[in-house]
């Protein structure tokens, strides 16, 4: 189904999915609007807050995922090592 091209960053689909790019600018997008949410709690009712603890959760399941496939395609590249970083994990925490 997906083809990834080592080292370019491009992956070939035949499905029309957004590429990595403007997928990173929605989390960014999304970290921003998740900054002071937490104030506006009280406009969500009961049944809102469940549904959004619900979504809430797998977002943070998969951003976890996410960070696992970035940190070992850090390492992969060499990014890690041309870093200031001892070794993956330093990495990690340095950019967490």
């Amino acid at each position: 189904m997906f083809e990834k091209r080592r080292g370019t960053g491009e992956q070939e689909s035949g499905a029309d999915l957004p590429r990595l790019p403007q997928r990173a600018e929605a989390v960014r997008a999304t970290t921003e609007l998740l900054t002071d949410a937490h104030e506006l709690l009280w406009q969500v009712g009961d049944n809102g807050l469940t549904e959004l603890m619900d979504a809430l959760g797998a977002l943070s399941a998969r951003a976890e995922v996410m960070r696992v496939a970035v940190a070992a395609e850090a390492a992969d590249r060499g990014v890690v090592a041309a870093s200031t970083a001892a070794n993956t994990a330093q990495w990690v925490k340095a950019h967490s």
